[in-house]
């Protein structure tokens, strides 16, 4: 165990030597951000309303652009993005997936979420479960559980490797109400100004944050809640861009082109990427060797923690690491 131990270490030291932090270079721009799904139906967007993605705002409103604004002349537009196709689950080789594990799993975490005991029930109907060539897909015909995913308890299948998923671009209009816009922006200054130029209805602080304001006008024309955004957007001392908010039931235009699919498979799960890059490297090694040692700021770098269960013990130790540099040492 000794030899085993210092083997690890030695080779954890070579590693963090020659590995480093990528450099990412400041985006110009929105489009820098998007997929090329994304940006394809947001331009698709844009032509709805007779111009281009230069006349109009795109809005972050995740962190990662997986939702987003597109902001025309004369209509609002929020892109979600969506899962298109069951997962897709590779398996280690010479192993199976125990479907009825994933699906026991998923029914425990449903119904410790509040949903009812017959919740089993539709889960079994509706799931769909087919394989071959070594790949089993699952899907949950199921709209409601949307928030709680079968993906967690695929993941925690010790002989699963990877897990991956089409995703794509949908596009939602329609606000519920003609007062439904609001402008939401953070001021930590303790003097808010008071914009004249705006005629405002409604100014106050969200109530589970006073540092964050919701602005909501006279006017129920979305061409005046545009301009007093790109206004707001000019002033140097905001604290955060400013966004446009509005509720939306229906699909935009119920037309196909609102939907924007990926062309290659997104990996949602690699066992051993501990960073989220969807692959195995020096980092992800690096990664998991802090972990292994106790370092609690290692959390915050850690995309899924399920990833550093190499093994598939349950538990992340010493083992794992051992493992996985054995992979990248090809002696598994």
């Amino acid at each position: 165990m000794k030899k085993r131990m210092r083997f690890v270490a030695l080779l954890v030291c070579a590693l963090m030597l020659c590995s480093g932090m990528p450099a990412y270079a400041e985006a110009a721009g929105p489009e820098a951000f998007l997929s090329e799904s994304a940006l394809t139906l947001a331009k698709r967007i844009a032509g709805w309303q007779q111009t281009d993605l230069t006349n109009c705002e795109l809005i972050p409103l995740s962190d990662d652009w997986s939702e987003f604004e597109v902001l025309t002349p004369d209509k609002p537009y929020i892109v979600r993005k969506t899962r298109y196709s069951p997962y897709s689950i590779t398996v280690t080789p010479g192993t199976v997936l125990d479907t009825d594990a994933v699906l026991d799993r998923y029914i425990g975490e449903l119904i410790e979420n509040g949903y009812p005991a017959d919740s089993a029930e539709i889960v079994r109907k509706n799931a769909a479960v087919t394989g071959e060539n070594g790949v089993c897909m699952i899907r949950i015909q199921q709209s409601a559980w949307k928030n709680h995913t079968i993906l967690d308890s695929i993941k925690s299948c010790p002989n699963v490797e990877r897990v991956q998923a089409q995703y794509g671009y949908s596009s939602y209009d329609y606000p519920n109400s003609p007062f439904d816009f609001r402008i939401l922006f953070t001021w930590e200054d303790e003097n808010l100004p008071e914009f004249p130029e705006f005629d405002i209805l409604e100014l106050k602080p969200l109530e589970n944050d006073p540092t964050r304001y919701c602005m909501i006008l006279k006017s129920a024309d979305y061409a005046d809640s545009l301009a007093a955004l790109k206004a707001l957007r000019t002033i140097d001392s905001m604290d955060t861009r400013p966004t446009l908010e509005y509720s939306t039931t229906e699909l935009a235009d119920e037309r196909p082109e609102a939907r924007e699919p990926d062309k290659e498979l997104t990996t949602v799960f690699l066992r051993g990427d501990l960073s989220g890059d969807r692959t195995k490297d020096v980092r992800d090694a690096v990664l998991l060797a802090r972990m292994v040692g106790g370092d609690v700021t290692v959390s915050a770098l850690i995309a899924d923690a399920a990833a550093a269960d190499i093994d598939g013990s349950g538990k992340t130790d010493a083992e794992d690491l051992t493992l996985l540099l054995r992979q990248f040492a090809k002696l598994v």
